[in-house]
């Protein structure tokens, strides 16, 4: 008779294959070392699955919740490709891989220009930034701009995701699994949490690219502070604000009635403390699975920064993102007029407003805006007002992250 499986079986194949993932990561400069590495990675991905099924046939009720699981993957686009992917690797033979760099330049929150080449594995993407530098880039990018070079290797097979990012989101969503398949269905003990989205995996595109601040002409290393929201961050959040959150009425259980709370309980922190960060919280099924700190020195920091929520929204299933900050805001201008492409910060115009900003996966977006009213040191806040024709440009990102670029946004150009 065939031996059962032991409850964390299908554990240990995950954290097998995370630690393949970190192998090809170290081994991306050597052609062969990274294939090899990264065949074993799809392999071993593609097994935890099948040992998850032999530990907890037997669960009852298992079955049923793992065929909605089954249909689930089957209508992912890249949980497909590597179900197939792991086919061609054991019956036909290696993925069929180009090293290539993607370079682009960020100047706005539109779709920046992006040029893809083959390059040598061996060559750094900081030389390959010096090289593209020291070419002829218009002035007005030089001045606001980040260029941005990523190494990539890319499967034929996926030509639109850089493999080890394809290989991570995989991860994530088989760890997921095998995470709510040992909360429903193991033992009694309470084991480790799964962190599906680990944070050494959002820092692999890190290790593989360069980031070239254009104007002062240094590189940046830039990534936000990330946390998965725990039980502790609710006991500070009671020490320092809790009667003010308390007397916050609940909007309901619903995507608008998040915003709404969330608005209003960075209205109270903003009179408390006179100021509020720039904080994205992400939410899958309504329940907050991270908050994220987006401190940036200039617009250029603000790319990068939003740029990592969008990653990080993907990679953790998240199917909301909400954004509380403190802001300068500006009236929305016709395209015919000339301020209408000037930043609300240099506007003369400009007011300041504690600023609420979301966007669903599906396309629902809110915001809130609360005017800030300065007297002296006396501060205020003027009456919640819904911008129905804003857009949340800034999640324009994680937009891409979630859709990919060639998915038109479900709101029209506009200017905040």
């Amino acid at each position: 008779m065939p031996r059962e499986r032991a409850p964390d079986a299908a554990r240990k194949r995950l954290e097998g294959a995370h630690r393949l993932w970190h192998q090809a990561l170290e081994s991306y400069a050597d052609a062969d070392a990274f294939v090899t590495n990264v065949n074993a990675l799809i392999t071993g991905l593609r097994t935890v699955t099948w040992v998850l099924q032999a530990s907890f046939k037997h669960a009852a009720g298992f079955e049923a919740w793992y065929g909605r699981k089954q249909q689930e993957m089957r209508a992912d686009a890249v949980l497909r490709w590597a179900h197939d992917a792991r086919t061609e690797i054991e019956k036909v033979g290696d993925l069929d891989l180009n090293s290539t760099a993607r370079v682009s330049v960020m100047a706005s929150w539109d779709l920046p220009p992006v040029n893809e080449f083959e390059v040598p594995p061996l060559e750094p993407p900081h030389v390959i930034a010096m090289h593209i530098a020291a070419r002829s880039i218009p002035a007005q990018l030089r001045d606001t701009g980040v260029l941005l070079v990523e190494r990539r290797w890319v499967a034929a097979s996926l030509p639109n995701r850089e493999l080890l990012d394809a290989c991570a989101y995989v991860y994530a969503a088989v760890a997921r699994i095998v995470r709510d398949a040992e909360q429903q269905f193991g033992p009694g003990r309470k084991a480790r949490a799964i962190d599906p989205a680990p944070e050494c995996m959002e820092a692999g595109p890190q290790a593989r690219s360069a980031i070239l601040h254009l104007a002062s002409g240094k590189f940046l290393s830039l990534g936000v502070r990330y946390e998965e929201h725990k039980e502790s961050d609710d006991e500070e959040a009671e020490a320092r604000y809790g009667e003010m959150l308390r007397s916050i009425p609940k909007s309901g259980d619903t995507f608008a009635g998040r915003v709404k709370w969330l608005h209003e309980a960075a209205r109270g922190m903003f009179l408390r403390d006179g100021g509020h960060i720039t904080v994205a919280f992400l939410i899958r099924e309504g329940q907050r699975v991270a908050t994220m700190q987006i401190d940036a020195e200039d617009q250029q920091e603000k790319y990068i920064l939003l740029n990592d929520l969008g990653r990080r929204a993907a990679s953790s299933g998240a199917d909301e993102v909400i954004i509380t900050a403190e802001s300068w805001m500006a009236s929305l201008l016709p395209e015919s007029d000339l301020d209408t492409a000037i930043r609300p910060a240099q506007r003369k115009d400009r007011g300041e407003a504690v600023l609420t900003q979301a966007l669903t996966r599906d396309g629902q977006t809110a915001t809130l805006v609360s005017p800030v009213i300065r007297s002296g040191e006396r501060i205020e806040l003027g009456d919640v007002a819904e911008a129905s024709d804003a857009r949340p440009l800034n999640l324009m990102p994680t937009w891409r992250a979630w859709h990919g670029d060639d998915t038109p946004a479900p709101w029209d150009r506009a200017t905040l």
